[in-house]
């Protein structure tokens, strides 16, 4: 596991991860790219819940989560900016 916390000309900190897993790479981006999965990949101790979801994973989609955490909430919303499937998948939060 690689993960990467950037700040470039005083902009807002960019978090970057990269994981490695022995399965094919269609496999993966497919778990990935099924925002129902959200909740199997949030870290320990967080609750996560898909307000909402678009129908298809395209750019410019957006999705809603909730995220609980030490016993607060937040709403966030991502959106698809980059997809090249099966390899990439890029979001940002917009909220």
């Amino acid at each position: 596991r690689d993960s990467v916390i950037t700040c470039a000309n005083d902009v807002m900190p960019h978090f970057r991860a990269e994981l490695t897993f022995p399965f094919l790479l269609e496999r993966v981006f497919r778990f990935h790219a099924r925002p129902e999965n959200l909740t199997d990949m949030a870290p320990p101790g967080a609750e996560v819940t898909v307000v909402e979801r678009p129908a298809t994973m395209i750019v410019g989609a957006e999705l809603e989560l909730k995220i609980g955490l030490y016993g607060m909430s937040q709403h966030v919303r991502l959106r698809i900016v980059d997809l090249d499937e099966p390899r990439l998948l890029v979001d940002e939060q917009v909220k």
